[in-house]
């Protein structure tokens, strides 16, 4: 049986209107009884339904940016770029914002409904994850809004956000082609991710399209794994004349090691990246690729959130932000 917010009040002793002054952030309760409020809801079971709040109670809202498995390098700055532009568009519309860092282990701890529960959160933007990963499986009874990063939306009150990446990857592969390159391998990043799905489907699908071999090869998003990769590839394809990496640090990695064999981009091997990372014009030879604007893509995914919280849903699912493909010294014709 469904858990309501008048059992909550029933087991705390207090009157219903105190619950929901608890869930709506109102602060005029005493510390004491709001925390015997969430403590209880947290027993029960119970999760308030922040998209009714929201609707019902437009004077508060509050979200969350959820990362998964954070890294931040010099070489890597895109979950910055993403925070920057979510932090952005809440501090525009004046709505509080807060940030989770979060793993698997953290994830078996404390679920997101208990996090939402007692952070009194409203909406969502998450980035990191995998389809398989706790937080991710929970969307599906959350009855939170949020916003998927890079995934495909499953859940009733999911809605993603991307470039388009199989058509991204469907050009970088089509360019690798117009430039006169036949025996073309992908370095794909890890196999649960979604984006490695979707670009190998590009990949896969331009060179069917003009009857070309396939070769696909998973670089688990490393630097350094791609750097040893791309000797293992080359020695067992010598006819391979350009990779399309799906990630510029996995672009980087293989150029460490074609030269590491002796061997130059572009005159020898053609490498075409994917993100237009800060340091991708700085690598010699800078380096083509696909650039996607990461700092738009979270402002966009808190300016459609918020436009969910206020409308209660929208019909579109999924959006797209706008790539291209920045030419630069990595690829050379044949």
């Amino acid at each position: 049986m469904k858990v309501t917010i008048k059992d909550v009040a029933q087991k705390a002793g207090v009157s219903i209107a105190t619950v929901s002054r608890v869930f709506n952030g109102y602060d005029d309760i005493g510390l004491a009884t709001k925390n015997k409020v969430i403590e209880i809801a947290k027993e029960l079971g119970y999760v308030p339904n922040a998209a009714a709040r929201a609707l019902s109670s437009k004077q508060y809202k509050k979200i969350a940016m959820v990362i998964n498995d954070l890294k931040v390098s010099r070489t890597n700055t895109i979950p910055l770029e993403i925070l920057t532009g979510v932090y952005e568009m809440a501090d525009m519309h004046d709505v509080d914002y807060v940030l989770l860092l979060t793993n698997n282990r953290d994830q078996e701890k404390k679920s997101l409904a208990q996090y939402c529960l007692e952070n009194n959160i409203s909406g969502l933007v998450l980035h990191g994850f995998s389809t398989a990963d706790p937080y991710l499986l929970e969307l599906a009874t959350l009855k939170i809004p949020n916003l998927l990063i890079d995934i495909h939306p499953e859940a009733a009150d999911s809605y993603g956000i991307a470039v388009n990446n199989e058509i991204a990857a469907y050009q970088a592969t089509e360019f690798l082609i117009s430039r006169g390159h036949r025996a073309i391998a992908m370095i794909s990043g890890k196999s649960w991710a979604q984006v490695s799905k979707d670009r190998e489907s590009g990949y896969q699908q331009c060179m069917a399209d003009h009857q070309l071999p396939i070769f696909i090869y998973e670089g688990l998003f490393s630097e350094e794994y791609s750097e040893e990769l791309v000797k293992d590839i080359l020695s067992d394809h010598p006819e391979i004349t350009a990779l399309f990496c799906a990630s510029d640090l996995m672009a980087i990695g293989a150029m460490k090691g074609i030269q590491a064999m002796n061997l130059n981009v572009p005159q020898d091997i053609s490498v075409i990246g994917f993100d237009d990372i800060a340091i991708a014009k700085y690598v010699t030879p800078s380096l083509t690729t696909i650039k996607q604007d990461m700092h738009e893509i979270g402002r966009r995914s808190c300016e459609i959130l918020l436009e969910i919280l206020e409308k209660g849903q929208i019909d579109q699912k999924q959006f797209y932000v706008k790539h291209s493909l920045v030419e630069r010294e990595s690829v050379s014709s044949r």
